[in-house]
């Protein structure tokens, strides 16, 4: 089974940091995962964190200057591989 898991952030690189640090140990043991974000304009070292997790997860990321969450998960649908997908937020602790 593939699984896309999909958030959009905006200027909480410390949290979304957490959010990716509990990503990088769920048990994905005979899954396809890839972890979708859309950044939403950051102001902050979003881009920096994002980065950083590429080499430890499978992530893609990228920049939506229109405002607004639908709009930038819209685009992450658009962009996802997986069969099912799974729509979090950037604050989330997941459970391994």
């Amino acid at each position: 089974m593939s699984i896309s898991i999909i958030l959009s952030t905006r200027n909480r690189a410390a949290l979304l940091d957490q959010t990716l640090a509990s990503f990088s140990k769920l048990d994905t043991s005979g899954l396809t995962v890839e972890f979708l974000v859309v950044d939403n304009g950051s102001q902050d070292d979003t881009e920096d964190v994002l980065k950083r997790w590429c080499n430890q997860l499978p992530l893609n990321f990228w920049h939506c200057s229109t405002p607004g969450k639908n709009i930038c998960l819209n685009q992450a649908v658009r962009k996802s591989n997986g069969t099912l997908l799974v729509f979090t937020d950037d604050d989330v602790q997941a459970n391994p």
